[in-house]
């Protein structure tokens, strides 16, 4: 049973599975999140949480509001490094990812159609500042 892993690996085997398996492990992926939120008793988790759900939406509402500002006072330099197709895309992306991790920059400019060198960019500023901040 460990041949075809071993063979795989090694690109005897070419990677993944036929096409219909890829679709339906991209179709379990993309659903698993909102079943798992739909099953889940939100009055219960509301109580349980109490003041830490009351510092995470202070601080994602803090989070959003500093974005804007600082979107109105640098949206030249935003513009002139990115354009104005990908600016505010990767500045969007950004605010999710400060609120919800970096999982959430790569959803967002994924759904927002940022080019790949805008999205790169976007995560090298974010590591430089990182860096500064810790």
């Amino acid at each position: 049973w460990r041949s075809p892993f071993f063979l795989g690996s090694v690109g005897v085997l070419p990677p993944g599975g036929s096409s219909g398996c890829k679709i339906l492990q991209l179709l379990s992926l993309q659903l698993a999140t909102p079943l798992l939120l739909l099953g889940a008793d939100v009055r219960a988790a509301a109580k349980r949480c109490g003041p830490l759900l009351l510092a995470f939406i202070l601080a994602a509402s803090a989070t959003l509001i500093a974005s804007c500002v600082a979107a109105v006072f640098s949206h030249r330099m935003l513009i002139g490094a990115l354009g104005i197709a990908d600016g505010y895309k990767i500045a969007s992306a950004l605010l999710a990812k400060n609120i919800g991790g970096g999982i959430n920059y790569i959803a967002v400019c994924q759904t927002l159609g940022a080019s790949p060198a805008a999205v790169a960019a976007g995560l090298c500023v974010d590591n430089i500042f990182a860096l500064l901040y810790f």
